[in-house]
């Protein structure tokens, strides 16, 4: 996993251009318009001079120039602006979308994982119902098995038993179980 995210990571910087490095160094269209711009205006300055000012004031021109003063500019049509994305943007915002798409998955296995948990739950209530039903019944069973193994051995058994006692002392004895008395 740790390869894997590192691959990626390299593969991100080799492709998109880095802000600043030597692979951005060319002009894009912005700077140079920004540039022409700068070196139209430097070659041609005329003093901004206000329309009501008498001849005194205009040949002040580079004072009067220096001063602020506002004017209202209007714009003969629509007026275009280029916006120039590089692919950082671009990496940015794809990235953003498959976390987006992570976190979707994310969730629903999560929310799959609390379904699955609480089912677990009732399932181990249940048996644990059904264990200590089964315990109950064990108990009973192991009971009857002692009764029915006493059974047996008294069945089994030997007994000696004393009929009766006369007068002379004769006694007799009987054996009333299969095993022989010795």
């Amino acid at each position: 996993m740790k390869t894997l995210t590192l691959t990626m990571l390299v593969a991100i910087s080799l492709i998109f251009e880095h802000p600043g490095s030597a692979q951005n160094k060319g002009t894009n269209p912005i700077q140079k318009n920004a540039s022409d711009n700068q070196s139209h205006a430097n070659a041609s300055v005329t003093p901004v001079v206000a329309a009501n000012a008498s001849e005194n004031d205009q040949k002040q021109g580079a004072n009067v120039a220096t001063q602020d003063e506002e004017y209202r500019v209007t714009a003969k049509g629509p007026v275009t602006v280029n916006s120039h994305k590089d692919p950082w943007d671009k990496a940015l915002v794809v990235l953003t979308g498959l976390l987006v798409i992570v976190g979707g998955f994310q969730i629903w296995f999560l929310w799959n994982t609390v379904n699955a948990t609480r089912d677990n739950a009732k399932a181990a209530e249940s048996q644990a119902r059904s264990s200590e039903s089964a315990a109950r019944a064990a108990e009973m069973n192991a009971t009857a098995a002692r009764a029915n193994a006493d059974a047996l051995i008294n069945m089994e058994r030997g007994w000696l038993l004393l009929n009766g006692v006369a007068p002379k002392m004769l006694m007799k004895f009987a054996n009333l179980g299969r095993e022989t008395i010795q």
